[in-house]
């Protein structure tokens, strides 16, 4: 009895629990769409998601192993921005009454869900167009002759009309297809409205897909009367060192790996990674890869490196599309790019990094040395350095033997000197150091690193020093970068060495107290002239020398 009294209260409990269960409800669609749509952050990100619509739907004419669709596949897309408006067609299958309302009614149902050749899994890319337009129209007809259209304004959650069944079909070269029009474009988002930008984006997005034989994507300026034929990037044709690998998951499908470190910059290519065919964003964007990646910025920032990593169905983007949902998978993925990626581009990037470095250091060394030699130049004539034109006149070098005369013929050639007085022309001495040497090492007899030494008639300066290393950045380039912290450091040291150099040459107070004097001004102006040359270290001409 208690037995069956236990059955029946927990058979009420459950029936109490179940009429008492809870339901998600939103209370104004429009308003929560609208503002997931504010994800978006310019408006040819939107475009993507009906051009990505178009390319989904031709999914069933393309053969995999030929890559190759069995009939020509057309997108096109018409900017109108007088009109505020963009149109996008293709030369699809179309929709019938029941798609057509699905994807308009049923959000976050997509029937693309789980199949692995489609990329629409959200059912919400339709919806894009709230972002930034206030009307979305949709016209599309198929091969059984129905040709249908819908619109829906962004304010809209109640009362839409359902898709109405029109006379003319689409203007394609089938006659079937589907058709986007957003219209009313907020004059925030008109900056996006251009044809070049829009199809650079569809060749930078669809970089994966635009390669497919009978593919063509076509961007129509209304206002020029001209049309942009969206191209796929040749990798192949562009020179470097290539990098090419399959990362294999557990229970997942494959991860190709394409890179390039290449011979110049690629503008508009660095490495992104996409998910089946649709980029996701630069490597150098994705902040949940960053944020374990060992060498970040200094690889993935590199305008040399180009190329893709394409994760297929083995990750998932989030319902922008612009970052990886996090999962186990993706913790894997991104461990084999920081072990087997990662280590093996630094060693590339480092050669490269190498090279440049030496041939900036060797333009800077350049830079260094004519401004030291115009710095000593300019403090030969000034008056308040007379003390270092005397002193100059030491450096030459006494004759090793004096002729011996006697003393009337002194007498005689004083006399004569006296009646004829001759002057000899003031020699100009050349500064005792004047060549600028920059050397990847200098150590005294204990190993210890020295700033620089002198060297016959040259200063050599040591770039491996602590002090110099500290004072040296690099761009995203791999350039150093010259500031004004490096720039002080070389006058002071080239200063002290010029000044260390003038003292051993003499022992007496006066020429020591010169040769302080020397440096002090040799530093104060070699520092204002390389801070003059700053902007122009990178590429200075000769004219700009002073």
């Amino acid at each position: 009895q208690s037995t069956w009294g236990e059955a029946f209260g927990s058979m009420l409990l459950s029936r109490i629990r179940f009429s008492n269960a809870l339901s998600l409800k939103v209370a104004s669609p429009a308003f929560f769409l609208n503002h997931v749509a504010q994800r978006y952050s310019d408006t040819q990100r939107i475009v993507m998601e009906y051009v990505d619509n178009s390319i989904d739907a031709a999914e069933v004419m393309f053969e995999r192993e030929t890559n190759q669709y069995s009939r020509p596949i057309s997108i096109d897309l018409w900017v109108d921005r007088a009109n505020k408006s963009l149109k996008i067609r293709d030369n699809c299958t179309g929709m019938d009454v029941s798609q057509l309302t699905r994807i308009v009614q049923n959000v976050g149902d997509s029937q693309k869900r789980g199949q692995s050749f489609l990329n629409g899994q959200f059912g919400f890319g339709v919806h894009a167009f709230r972002a930034a337009a206030n009307r979305l129209t949709v016209r599309t007809s198929t091969s059984s002759g129905q040709h249908l259209s819908l619109s829906l304004l962004r304010s809209q959650s109640d009362d839409i009309e359902p898709p109405q069944l029109i006379e003319s079909s689409l203007e394609t070269d089938v006659g079937t297809g589907t058709e986007f029009q957003l219209s009313s474009f907020e004059n925030t988002w008109l900056d996006g409205l251009d044809t070049d930008k829009i199809a650079l984006e569809i060749e930078q997005h669809f970089d994966r897909i635009l390669s497919r034989s009978g593919l063509k994507v076509t961007v129509h300026d209304a206002a020029l009367q001209r049309q942009r034929v969206c191209q796929p990037f040749d990798y192949e044709s562009v020179d470097g060192f290539e990098l090419s690998r399959t990362l294999q998951l557990k229970n997942s499908e494959p991860i190709s790996v394409l890179i390039k470190l290449a011979s110049h910059s690629v503008a508009g290519r660095q490495v992104c990674i996409f998910a089946n065919g649709r980029r996701i964003c630069e490597m150098a964007q994705l902040r949940s890869y960053l944020r374990q990646s060992p060498f970040r910025g200094y690889i993935w920032n590199n305008p040399q490196l180009i190329g893709y990593i394409e994760v297929g169905r083995a990750l998932q983007p989030v319902i922008t599309r612009d970052e990886l949902v996090r999962t186990a998978a993706r913790d894997t993925a991104y461990k084999l790019f920081a072990k087997e990626i990662e280590p093996e581009l630094k060693k590339l990037v480092d050669q490269v990094n190498r090279a440049k470095f030496d041939q900036n250091m060797n333009k800077l060394q350049n830079v260094l040395g004519k401004c030291f030699q115009n710095t000593l130049r300019a403090q030969r004539v000034k008056p308040k350095v007379e003390e270092l034109d005397a002193l100059d006149s030491k450096f030459q070098a006494k004759p090793a033997v004096e002729s011996s005369t006697s003393s009337s013929e002194s007498e005689s050639s004083s006399e004569s000197d006296k009646k004829e007085p001759e002057t000899k022309p003031k020699k100009e001495e050349t500064p005792p150091t004047n060549v600028i040497h920059f050397v990847n090492s200098i150590t005294d007899p204990q190993g210890s690193a020295l700033r620089a030494i002198v060297v016959g008639d040259s200063i050599h300066i040591n770039m491996s020093h602590p002090d110099f290393v500290s004072r040296t950045s690099f761009s995203r380039e791999g350039k150093p970068v010259f500031t004004e912290r490096l720039c002080s450091y070389l006058s002071y040291v080239v200063g002290a060495m010029h000044m260390n150099h003038l003292v051993k040459r003499f022992s007496d107070e006066q020429g020591v107290k010169s040769a302080i004097d020397g440096m002090l001004d040799t530093t104060a102006g070699l520092e204002l002239r390389l801070r003059k040359q700053i902007k122009d270290l990178t590429e200075p001409s000769p004219d700009q020398i002073n």
